[in-house]
């Protein structure tokens, strides 16, 4: 995956020098460092995706910073590009946080190649701030949000992509890089194990999204096996059904931000789940090896938004205190699966129905209760009733 990684970079570097947005010298440059980087590190496909974004992002920096190339750039030139990285409003500080991180660590390795650099000047450079508590609690989804998210798909790859980076709290990338065969059904779960964007190694169990899986693969265009990516597009290209891109799913998840007018992106569900199991009390250690592949993650603070609410209720709770009727309902909300109470089968979260024609959610129950009363005010009830008691009274 990362010989792919590198080959497409190849590729997407040596356009750039055509074109003359970058130098062949800086070309060749990167793709040497970015080379040798995965030789010595052994880095995950994404990371060297990011890597190398990040210094082509730097060098376009340098040449509008100082109007100089890689190869004539001295040491003062390279500061004054980190300082003005540092103040770039495009992007948000973490991302500008990582651009310079990724200088410092590329200039001690140019300055190899070139001695008349001062690495050690570089590596003294200060990060900016980086901004760790990105989101609070009024942009994590509530449970009704989303089931309404999932209600809102218009199709069963993109409900089983919703319901699987849910599930699992996990990162969109993750589950768009995943293959057929890279899922274990164990049961009446399935998982997988992913090292992406870390290198830390996750074991993701899928309980919740296993109805969902299993509905996708039963409409899966293609053989839903081996090395087949999970999550294809609908539409035929060039005779075959091509792996789904992050730009395509993010398209898809703002057509349902659009409809239904929740904030959602693809991104808030890892720390929405995350709340939502601190909020039911779920384990933590569970918690922390689902979503960081350890027990000694500090990450905790970052994915979870609990606000004042659970503080209050869990604080009445532990002292023996009664809650409110809404604290109580909204505590023992949970997102589960629904089993019919008439035939005993698993029925997805969001369904109203089950197949044998019981209704499932209260708004289902209501409209059965009325037709019933409709029903039997019909002539035509009281005498099939009548008929019926008869013949059972026939029987004994």
């Amino acid at each position: 995956m990362a010989s792919d990684q590198l080959t497409n970079t190849t590729a997407y570097l040596a356009g750039q020098a055509r074109t003359g947005i970058l130098s062949p010298t800086e070309a060749d440059t990167l793709l040497a460092y970015l080379t040798e980087y995965k030789v010595l590190h052994g880095p995950s496909p994404h990371f060297l995706a990011v890597r190398g974004s990040h210094l082509y992002r730097i060098l376009q920096q340098l040449h509008a910073t100082t109007g100089r190339s890689l190869e004539t750039a001295s040491t003062l030139d390279l500061l004054r590009t980190i300082d003005a990285i540092r103040s770039l409003p495009q992007y948000k500080p973490n991302y500008r946080r990582a651009m310079v991180q990724a200088t410092k660590v590329f200039c001690d390795w140019y300055a190899e190649q070139r001695p008349d650099l001062d690495a050690a000047k570089i590596r003294k450079a200060r990060l900016p701030d980086g901004e760790w508590k990105c989101k609070g609690p009024e942009d994590i989804l509530t449970k009704d949000q989303v089931l309404a998210v999932l209600a809102a798909c218009t199709c069963t790859r993109d409900r089983c992509f919703v319901a699987m980076v849910y599930d699992g709290a996990n990162r969109p990338s993750e589950v768009l890089a995943l293959t057929w065969g890279a899922i274990q059904v164990t049961g009446e779960t399935a998982h997988f194990i992913t090292n992406a964007k870390t290198g830390i190694e996750r074991y993701v169990p899928l309980a919740f999204a296993l109805p969902y899986l299993y509905a996708w693969k039963n409409e899966y265009p293609g053989d839903p096996a081996g090395e087949n990516p999970v999550f294809v597009t609908l539409n035929v290209h060039q005779g075959k059904h091509r792996k789904m891109t992050k730009r395509a799913m993010d398209h898809r998840i703002q057509a349902i931000r659009n409809k239904t007018g929740i904030p959602v992106m693809p991104s808030i569900f890892r720390p929405t789940r995350t709340t939502h199991d601190m909020d039911d009390h779920v384990p933590m250690p569970f918690i922390m090896l689902r979503g960081w592949g350890s027990l000694k993650t500090r990450m905790i603070d970052r994915y979870t938004h609990l606000d004042r609410s659970y503080m209050d209720r869990t604080a009445r709770e532990a002292a023996g205190l009664p809650v409110t009727a809404k604290e109580e309902v909204a505590a023992a909300r949970k997102l589960q699966h629904i089993v019919c109470p008439h035939c005993q089968q698993p029925r997805l979260a969001t369904d109203a129905w089950c197949t044998c024609g019981e209704p499932l959610s209260e708004d289902a129950k209501a409209t059965f209760e009325a037709r019933l009363e409709d029903a039997k005010r019909d002539p035509f009830y009281e005498a099939l009733k009548k008929d019926l008691l008869a013949e059972l009274g026939k029987r004994g």
